[in-house]
C-alpha cells in the first residue's frame, strides 16, 4: 500500500478528515463552504467545487441583500395576513348569504303547498 494519494501523504488527509469532523461535531450548524474555509482557510480567489461556476460570495450574499429579503419577507407575511382576514369576512358573508337563501327557499315552498 502506498503512503501517498497523489502529492499528499495519507496521514496529512486523515488529519484533515478528523479536523473536519471535529469541527462538524462542535458547530453543526455550519454549511459546507463555512467548513471549508474554516479548514482549508478562506476561498477568495478560486471558484468553490460545487460546478456552474459558483463562488463562495454568491452562497454567502450580501448583509444588505439579506436585510432587503428580510424586510420583503415582513412586508409579505402583513399583506398575507390581511388577505386572510379579508378571507375569513368574505367566508362569513357567504355562509350568511347561504342561509338566508335557504330561508327564502323554506318560505317560497310554504307559500307552494
Amino acid at each position: 500500500m502506498s503512503h501517498r494519494t497523489g502529492s499528499k501523504l495519507i496521514r496529512e488527509i486523515i488529519y484533515e478528515l478528523d479536523e473536519i469532523k471535529e469541527l462538524l461535531q462542535v458547530e453543526p450548524s455550519l454549511t459546507n463552504i463555512e467548513v471549508v474555509e474554516r479548514c482549508f482557510e478562506p476561498q477568495s480567489k478560486s471558484h468553490v467545487g460545487f460546478g456552474g461556476g459558483i463562488t463562495s460570495k454568491d452562497l454567502k450574499g450580501g448583509s444588505v441583500a439579506k436585510t432587503a429579503l428580510l424586510e420583503e419577507l415582513k412586508t409579505i407575511r402583513k399583506e398575507m395576513a390581511a388577505l386572510l382576514e379579508e378571507l375569513n369576512a368574505t367566508r362569513k358573508e357567504n355562509e350568511s348569504v347561504k342561509r338566508r337563501s335557504d330561508n327564502i327557499d323554506k318560505k317560497c315552498e310554504m307559500f307552494k303547498s
